[in-house]
This record gives structure tokens, sequence and C-alpha cells, in this order.
């Protein structure tokens, strides 16, 4: 029961649904990069077999990276690592507004947003939980990840319908314009989180009990 009530004090903030927000934009650029980068690459002329080393390149980035990167979170801690990641993500969109028809950009691109994708995962999750306390985080990331799945569903269902409406010109075009939102969102999010410091959060001490077994082996409440 202290724990929901803890959620609940949570999830009343507008800190907590900033982090959702930030979740969420970030999300979208990375994640139409990503998801589409296979698909759009051919439509472009991109080698087929260089697109294949680009999809194994999210398995090789996650399992290489990923220890690095955990690495940099402790000795640095997680805030810092999602200001560069948030700033960062914005390059791989702004370079395919310009140099779309460009192979060699547009792998570049493409791995750029990987790494800024997984830098960003591995210091968000961390950071809640510096915040909020282990337990309650496990709930709350939760929460926010809802956010997440929504950009990644938002950008696949808008990519598919490019598919179906628009000509190769056409949807060129298109991707543009979702790279460039991309990039607005990529900003929204980096100033949301620009401000944010290493401040744990303080739960309401009327809130904090704890259930404990007095001698006796029944339940006693005492405050924290």
């Amino acid at each position: 029961m202290n724990k929901k009530k803890s959620i609940k004090q949570v999830i009343k903030t507008f800190r907590f649904w900033r982090f959702a927000l930030i979740q969420l934009f970030i999300t979208f650029s990375n994640s139409f990069i990503i998801n589409t980068g296979r698909t759009f690459g051919a439509l472009i002329g991109i080698n087929g077999k260089i697109l294949q080393i680009l999809i194994i390149s999210q398995l090789a980035g996650s399992i290489f990276i990923g220890p690095i990167l955990g690495l940099i979170v402790d000795k640095k801690g997680p805030l810092k690592l999602l200001k560069i990641s948030s700033l960062c993500c914005m390059f791989p969109g702004i370079l395919l507004t310009f140099f779309l028809n460009n192979s060699i950009v547009f792998i570049v691109s493409y791995l750029f947003a990987l790494l800024c994708s997984i830098s960003f995962l591995m210091g968000f999750s961390p950071f809640i939980m510096e915040i909020y306390g282990i337990q309650e985080s496990v709930i709350l990331i939760a929460i926010i990840s809802v956010f997440s799945k929504l950009s990644e569903i938002t950008t696949t269902v808008t990519a598919f319908i490019f598919s179906l409406i628009y000509t190769k010109e056409e949807l060129k075009k298109q991707y543009q314009i979702m790279y460039i939102v991309g990039c607005v969102f990529c900003l929204f999010g980096f100033i949301l989180i620009k401000f944010e410091k290493n401040k744990k959060f303080t739960y309401d001490k009327k809130i904090e009990d704890l259930d404990i077994l007095d001698e006796k082996g029944n339940f006693s409440k005492e405050n924290v």
C-alpha cells in the first residue's frame, strides 16, 4: 500500500511528466531513423549488403557499446550522459535533411542515431532510480516507457502510410519533413533535460510508513 501511495505522489508532479515528455521526444527521432533505415535505404539506392550490416550493428552496438556506456554512467553519472545524448540526437536528422541522397551520410547518420539511442537508454533508467529510488522506479519506468512505445508506434505507422501514398520522389520529401520534426522534438527534449538536476524526490513522511512485524508476529506501523 505504501508503494502505491508513493507512486501516486510522484505521478502528480510536473517533474515526472516532464521525464515522460523527454522520453517521447527523444525516442521519436531515433526510432524513425533506425526503424525505417533498411527500407528507406534500399529506396535511395544503398547496397543491400551494407543495409544488412547496419541491421547487425544494432545488436553489436548493444553488446559492445552498452558496457562502455555503463562504465561512463558509473563514473560520471547518468545525467551528463542524458544531456549529451539528447543534444547529439539532433545531428542525424539534420544531416539526413540536407544530404538525403548521400549514401555515406545516410550510413553515418544511422549509426550515430543508434549510438544516441543506446546512450540515452543507458542513462535514463539509472537516473530515474537515483531520483525516485529503486522500488518505486520499477513502476515509474514502466509508465514512462509507454511514451517511448507510443513514439515507436507513431513513426512505424507513419512510415508505412507514406509508403502507400507517395511515389519515390514524394516519399523523400516526406521523410525530410519527418527528420526535421524529429530534430525539433530532440531540441525540446534537450531543453527539458538541460535544467534537470540530481535532486532526489522527497516523499511525504505521512505516506512513508513501514509495515513491521512486532515480536508477536502482528503488523505494526512505524513512521520513517
